[in-house]
C-alpha cells in the first residue's frame, strides 16, 4: 500500500521482464509474498482477495478478518517453485568466515546489582499484576534504562579497547537516547549515525561515511 509500492506496480505493466529479489527470507506468512508474486506472475496471482482466503488462515477475531497465517502450504509450494529460486547464504556467500557469537561478561558494582535486584522484585510483584498495566509497562521500561546504567561504564571501556585495535565497530542499541549517548561519547573515533528520523539520503551518507572512509571506526545504530 506505500506510494513506492503502487507506483512500481504500475512501472512493471510495461517492463517486459521482472526479478524480484529480497535478502530477506519471507518465512512468517504467505502474505509477505503477493506483492512480488503479483508483479512476477500477474497472471498466476491476480486476485488478491482469492490469494488471502486461500493460502493466509483467514480468521475473524470480533473485529474483522485478520490473514496472519498459512493454509494449503503444499498447493503454494507448487506455484511457488515455478516462478521462485532460493539460495541459502551458505551456498552462494562461501567465503564468508563463520558467525561467532560471543557473550562478553561486564563488571557491575555489587551495591547497583542490589539495588537493580530490588526494583526488579517490586516491577513484579503480585502487586504490579494486580496495578494498571499501563504502570507495569513504566516500570519495566525503567528496569531497562537502569540496566544500562550499570553497565555503561564497564560496557564503554570494552569499545574503546576494542576500537585501539584498529578494527572497525557496528554498535546497536534500542534506545535511541543510548544510541546518542554513544555516538558523543565515541566522537574521537569519527562516529557514524543512523537512527529513526533520518532522511534515507542521510542513512546512506551515514553508511557510506562508515565504509569509505578510514578515520570513521564506528557506526552507532538503533536496532
Amino acid at each position: 500500500e506505500s506510494q513506492r509500492a503502487v507506483a512500481f506496480k504500475e512501472l512493471s505493466k510495461i517492463i517486459p521482464h521482472c526479478i524480484g529479489m529480497s535478502g530477506t527470507p519471507a518465512m512468517s506468512k504467505p502474505m509477505q509474498f503477493w506483492t512480488l508474486l503479483s508483479i512476477v506472475e500477474p497472471s498466476m496471482f491476480k486476485n488478491f482477495y482469492m490469494f488471502k482466503q486461500r493460502y493466509c488462515d483467514p480468521q475473524n477475531d470480533g473485529f474483522g478478518v485478520k490473514y496472519n497465517g498459512a493454509s494449503n502450504i503444499e498447493e503454494l509450494h507448487e506455484l511457488l517453485v515455478r516462478c521462485m529460486l532460493r539460495r541459502t547464504k551458505g551456498e552462494v556467500m562461501k567465503d564468508l568466515p563463520p558467525k561467532v557469537m560471543e557473550v562478553v561478561p561486564l563488571e557491575v558494582e555489587t551495591s547497583a546489582m542490589d539495588a537493580y535486584y530490588e526494583e526488579e522484585r517490586a516491577a513484579f510483584s503480585d502487586d504490579t499484576a494486580k496495578g494498571e498495566k499501563e504502570s507495569a509497562r513504566n516500570k519495566v521500561a525503567h528496569l531497562l534504562r537502569t540496566a544500562y546504567a550499570l553497565k555503561e561504564k564497564s560496557m564503554l571501556q570494552w569499545i574503546e579497547d576494542f576500537l585501539e585495535s584498529g578494527k572497525k565497530l557496528l554498535l546497536f542499541a534500542w534506545h535511541r537516547s543510548v544510541v546518542e549517548v554513544l555516538y558523543d561519547t565515541l566522537k574521537a573515533y569519527n562516529p557514524a549515525l543512523i537512527y529513526g528520523g533520518m532522511s534515507t539520503n542521510e542513512r546512506e551518507e551515514a553508511r557510506k561515511k562508515f565504509i569509505e572512509n578510514p578515520k570513521c571506526k564506528v557506526i552507532v545504530a538503533n536496532i
